[in-house]
């Protein structure tokens, strides 16, 4: 008998399914695994080296006036960084750094200095020195007047390249302005500050006698120690020769920057610094007069160059005004340092460097080391992710030679860097910085909200896309909270019906409503709290010279978030006309009622308690026996046991790859037609941006500096000749000898300009003393200065011009000459020139509301 065993368990066919299934099973798991947790890595890049050419000017056989490219055109009345100056003839010579590429062409455009007027143009096509660093000459015989300064444009084109490359100087040519003595001078006090000789230098020092024990060489001046004019005890080598600028030049002093690069050896670790020098010189027969010198050394941050000791990070020498930010528990820092942004993770003692321009192959690079831009950092969370803006003029990368604002996102789980937008600005450096850092926020929602020039813009960063919110802001028309979350504005730059609130973070908008029969204005944000004026119609008034006043009865302020009133300031007799707020205190100006018109007033402030977040990074600085002063960021304790004896520890820095992200928002702000603003310039540098002449003449006149306008011209300087005997040529036109005495003073002014008016007429039609005189003078431009001091007014006698100036009872004078004592004014009534005390004059003009106007020769 056959027996058949039956086998147990699942058959093949079972068998083979069970398994398909598994399969399947496995994959899916996989597969969802990899959706959900896959995180989605841009390509990464590295930033690439500078690739433009430079050009440099030169002055008998030294090479000055560094220019750096530009790779758009830009707007050239604002290119103030360098003025060149033609001492033999008028042949300027030119050096192309070319990098060992061919140039092609050059041309070269001169125009007046406010870029209206084409005076000269050219092409160079056949340039000397062969292919290594090309030469070129260009002519400008018979187009240049003394001591005039003008535009000049010059467009490089490589061989086997489309694009054009921009450089801008302006150009003077001096009579007697002793430059090549100047330059001299600087560069042996250069020499000497680093030599053993710097002990020399101590005559130059405003107070030669004074004991200054300070160590520290982040920023030197006049009021310093000679020990930290000679470096102390940093003993460092300089690596390259100085790179020199003239940034001004006239007839009483020069001003010049120097830019270089010193190295330190130091315990098996090199240490590199950049160095800035800025010097005011005046020429005189027997010595030279050194009026300024400010230097300011950065770091350039290298593998070693930052330790840790603790909680302690030490940076080295430099870093003044750090620029740092925590994470909410302190154990994360992102902090600016020579240039280059840093993160620092306390946990893991790891040091990253998330964004430089800088060629680390060559720390000495002069492109590298331009100095034109800076950072603003957003926020930074808990993981290391940060968010930051940097602006101004772009060194290297995608967009090489351009000006902008440009906003990163570092993603600490990437460890990129990745561009969300850039905005492109026809503006210099210095006149983006001055003009764009009112507002710069993003919220929850990834949009992007900034100012420039006026204008708000919000950009989508999820959808590459931009909206223009408003348009024609100007100062004094709105404010921005500290936090940049909140936007208020009115429609005008007058005392509206109504503030307008916009929340950036919500998107809402409200409006605070003034009450019936009285006017609000803008004044200031406390913190994230607004503080307006309140106006009564019945209190405004004109000024002798046609401005509407506005003084403000009362001030409040207005909590944003609770939608309501804080503080409500009111004193009897007196005004606010307008604030400045400095951390929780709002400073007024304030003036009072004097007959039917306004008089300065001693000013008042309001503090405000602000609950701030704590700071978990707290800047200090050390002495360093080999260093001098360095800063130290003393962040909070981890928490662990320390022993006290914990040796620094030099840390290397990774650095982290820049990336593209997929969509990316890119524009160009359209400024429009702009309302006239003032720049306070001091060297090549603008320190205020304003739309208040008097508020820039004070400005410049407390640092020495010079006002221009945002056509270029230049408006006032600190230079007035030290005596001007009298201006002559001056009577009132026989149709106006009837007139008031206002219309005389105009009259006079005319006719000496060979301008005759009947000034009458224009009066009766209701005309303004500054309309009349800007309309009337071509070429020229009038200059309301109600409000200045008579010493500041004096700047204009100096240049040729007479100031119109009024006494008490509305007497009209023009101001025709000046000693340091005495006032010289012709009295169109009678037509004599009058001599008066200095003193006994200003009492009288204050008195009368301190009104003046006079004019200059636009370019």
């Amino acid at each position: 008998m056959n027996l058949r065993f039956r086998e147990k368990g699942p058959s093949p066919k079972l068998r083979r399914q069970l398994i398909i299934l598994g399969l399947v099973f496995l994959s899916s798991l996989i597969l969802f695994s990899l959706l959900f947790n896959f995180h989605r890595r841009p390509r990464a890049l590295s930033m690439d080296k500078p690739s433009l050419p430079g050009i440099s000017v030169g002055l008998k056989d030294r090479q000055i006036n560094r220019l750096f490219a530009y790779t758009t055109p830009m707007e050239g009345s604002y290119m103030r960084g360098t003025i060149t100056p033609l001492i033999d003839g008028d042949r300027l010579q030119l050096t192309i750094d070319s990098l060992g590429k061919a140039v092609q062409s050059l041309d070269y455009e001169l125009r007046s200095a406010d870029g209206q007027n084409q005076l000269a143009s050219g092409q160079l096509n056949d340039l000397g020195g062969g292919g290594q660093d090309p030469s070129a000459e260009i002519d400008l015989s018979g187009k240049l007047e003394d001591e005039t300064e003008y535009l000049l444009t010059l467009t490089l084109q490589l061989t086997g390249s489309k694009e054009k490359i921009y450089y801008y100087t302006r150009v003077l040519k001096t009579r007697d302005d002793h430059v090549e003595e100047i330059f001299d001078f600087a560069r042996d006090f250069h020499a000497k500050s680093l030599s053993d000789q710097y002990r020399d230098l101590s005559v130059y020092l405003n107070d030669p006698s004074r004991e200054v024990n300070s160590t520290d060489l982040t920023e030197v001046n006049l009021n310093s120690g000679i020990g930290q004019i000679g470096y102390g005890s940093l003993k460092a080598s300089q690596v390259r020769e100085p790179d020199y600028s003239f940034t001004d030049i006239n007839t009483n002093y020069c001003m010049l920057e120097s830019s270089f690069i010193l190295r330190k050896d130091d315990q098996g670790i090199s240490r590199y610094f950049t160095v800035h020098e800025y010097f005011r010189v005046r020429y005189s027969t027997r010595r030279m007069y050194l009026m300024d010198y400010q230097r300011r050394m950065d770091p350039i941050q290298t593998d070693g160059s930052i330790s840790v000791t603790g909680a302690r990070l030490n940076l080295g020498v430099g870093n003044g005004n750090l620029n740092c930010l925590s994470n909410e528990t302190g154990s994360l820092i992102s902090f600016v340092s020579g240039g280059d942004l840093f993160t620092y993770d306390q946990g893991k003692k790891s040091l990253k460097r998330i964004f430089s321009f800088r060629d680390d192959s060559d720390l000495t690079d002069p492109r590298s080391n331009c100095a034109d831009h800076a950072y603003k950092l957003l926020g930074l969370d808990e993981s290391g992710s940060m968010d930051f803006v940097v602006y101004g003029y772009m060194n290297a990368g995608p967009h090489e030679g351009q000006v902008g604002i440009n906003l990163y996102h570092y993603d600490s789980v990437t460890g990129q860097t990745l561009e969300k937008a850039f905005v492109r600005s026809g503006d210099s450096y210095q006149i983006l910085k001055a003009s764009f850092s009112d507002l710069l926020y993003m919220n929850g929602r990834q949009d992007f909200y900034l100012i420039v020039d006026g204008t708000a813009v919000r950009i989508d960063l999820n959808r590459g896309k931009t909206t223009e919110l408003l348009r024609g802001l100007k100062k004094g028309q709105y404010a921005v909270s500290a936090s940049g979350r909140y936007l208020a504005y009115t429609e005008a730059s007058e005392p509206a019906d109504q503030i307008h609130i916009m929340d950036f973070e919500t998107g809402e908008k409200r409006d605070l409503t003034a009450s019936d029969g009285e006017k609000i204005q803008v004044l200031a944000f406390m913190g994230e709290d607004l503080a307006y004026g309140v106006i009564r119609p019945s209190d405004q008034t004109k000024d002798a010279a046609g401005n509407v006043i506005s003084p403000m009865y009362q001030v409040k302020i207005h909590s944003i978030s609770e939608d309501k009133e804080l503080l409500t300031y009111q004193k009897d007799g007196l005004f606010v006309v307008g604030a400045d707020c400095s951390g929780a205190t709002l400073t007024l100006r304030r003036v009072r009622r004097q007959g039917d018109h306004y008089v300065s007033a001693d000013s008042d402030s309001i503090q405000k308690s602000l609950t701030e977040k704590s700071d978990f990074c707290e800047i200090q600085a050390q002495e360093d026996p080999g260093l001098g002063m360095v800063t130290i960021v003393q962040m909070t304790d981890s928490g662990r046991e320390t022993t006290g004896q914990e040796k620094a520890q030099a840390l290397r820095f990774q650095r982290a790859d820049l990336a593209a992200a997929p969509k990316k928002a890119s524009l160009q702000l359209d400024p429009g037609d702009q309302d006239l603003r003032y720049f306070v310039y001091q060297g090549s540098r603008v320190d205020l941006t304003t739309d208040s002449l008097i508020g820039a003449i004070d400005r410049a006149d407390a640092d020495m500096g010079l006002v221009v306008d945002s056509k270029a011209h230049t408006i006032w300087r600190r230079d007035k000749r030290a005596y001007v005997g009298a201006l002559s040529g001056f009577k009132v036109n026989d149709v106006d000898k009837g007139a008031d005495a206002s219309s005389q003073a105009l009259s006079a002014i005319l006719m000496r300009e060979k301008k005759p008016t009947k000034v009458s007429d224009l009066t009766a039609q209701g005309k303004r003393p500054a309309q009349i005189l800007d309309e009337s003078l071509q070429g020229s431009l009038a200059v309301d200065l109600t409000g200045a001091k008579l010493s500041q007014v004096l700047y204009y006698v100096s240049k040729g011009s007479a100031v119109y100036a009024l006494l008490p009872g509305g007497e009209a004078i023009l101001i025709v000459g000046y000693s340091a004592d005495t006032i010289r004014y012709f009295q169109p009534q009678t037509g004599n020139v009058i001599s008066a005390r200095m003193d006994s004059i200003s009492g009288q003009l204050e008195e009368a509301g301190n009104v003046f106007l006079s004019y200059v020769k636009a370019n």
